[in-house]
């Protein structure tokens, strides 16, 4: 694994989390993203870990209350850059909580100065049309922090590679302004590490979409 011009930030008790035991039951804090309890609660219709008609992938994620989930695509990884080249000082809003990542994507097709390679190739995907027990699927998109961290938790069940590192939709504003022409990463090292590199370098995409049931 190539660490070249990869900032870790901070590794456990602050932006990053241990997961340990059975990933159905886990949580963690993370200071970028507030408190998130992970409930992989089954449902009589939809469950983790299963493929549905037109899903076109993995659900790993099901919200029991608000009715909606989240798939892993299931073919391979992507790696694309996060910006086409080095910008400098060219803020994308973003946000790093679960069903985030549709609108940070967009935000990056939208910032002309960016012209994310990265955000064109995950939202190029064909998606296919879902069927009951699904409904209201999104296009594919660029996960954020909080759905990154909920997909590495659930690699077992979703048979996840953990040996690359992966972009999340996130861009990187934790210190000095020049952390705008950085984006957040996620890499699994026995536990799961937040870092930062240059947007314009190329790191692995593991794209995910919405749906309601």
């Amino acid at each position: 694994m190539n660490f070249k011009n990869l900032s870790i930030i901070i590794i456990l008790f602050f932006n990053a989390a241990v997961f340990s035991g059975n990933p159905a039951s886990v949580s963690y804090v993370d200071n970028s993203v507030a408190k998130l309890q992970l409930q992989l609660d089954q449902d009589p219709d939809v469950r983790v870990g299963k493929s549905y008609p037109g899903g076109g992938g993995k659900v790993f994620y099901i919200d029991n209350k608000l009715r909606r989930g989240l798939i892993a695509y299931s073919g391979s990884a992507l790696s694309e850059q996060w910006c086409e080249t080095s910008v400098t000082n060219e803020h994308i809003e973003t946000c790093s909580e679960l069903f985030c990542g549709k609108q940070n994507t967009n935000n990056m097709l939208a910032n002309v100065a960016c012209s994310s390679p990265l955000a064109i190739a995950v939202t190029s995907i064909a998606a296919p049309k879902c069927q009951p027990p699904l409904k209201n699927c999104s296009g594919w998109y660029i996960p954020s922090t909080a759905e990154i961290f909920t997909l590495i938790a659930t690699k077992d069940i979703i048979n996840l590679n953990t040996e690359v590192l992966y972009w999340t939709s996130n861009e990187a504003t934790d210190f000095e302004d020049e952390f705008q022409n950085r984006a957040v990463l996620l890499l699994y090292m026995g536990s799961i590490v937040t870092a930062t590199m240059d947007k314009y370098m190329s790191a692995a995409a593991q794209p995910i979409r919405s749906f309601a049931y």
